[in-house]
């Protein structure tokens, strides 16, 4: 399949798609940051943050627009288990500790499937075509 036939005709779609990446990234890294705060061992640096807005915003992104015609729960599903281990991927490159990675990957995983399953299942619509 060519990129051409993977992204939206119309330019409205490519929007809501951004729209919906951007705000499910930013409410997970909002859940993330409160869940940092709460033991002393999950402490990372605020670059942790943006770069998880960055990298998961575009990772979500993608992931829409290659499968924005499933049913919302699945991509829901898909964009929180493909961008959760992506993003644990980019971690274990950067040399975050075995015990960190296992906890959060879980963490990461729930963080972006809770707003994503309720915002791809309230605003789908605006993607499929």
């Amino acid at each position: 399949m060519k990129l051409k036939q993977l992204l939206p005709k119309n330019k409205k779609v490519f929007i809501w798609i951004l729209l919906l990446a951007l705000v499910i990234i930013t409410i997970a890294t909002g859940i993330d940051y409160y869940i940092h705060t709460l033991e002393e061992e999950y402490t990372v640096p605020s670059t942790y943050f943006t770069n998880k807005i960055i990298y998961g915003g575009l990772f979500i992104f993608i992931i829409l627009i290659i499968f924005r015609k499933l049913h919302p729960s699945n991509k829901a599903i898909i964009a929180a288990l493909v961008t959760s281990l992506l993003l644990e991927v980019k971690y274990t490159l950067q040399g975050y500790p075995k015990v960190f990675l296992i906890i959060f990957i879980f963490i990461h995983f729930g963080a972006i499937l809770l707003p994503a399953w309720i915002l791809l299942g309230k605003f789908d619509k605006y993607i499929k075509t």
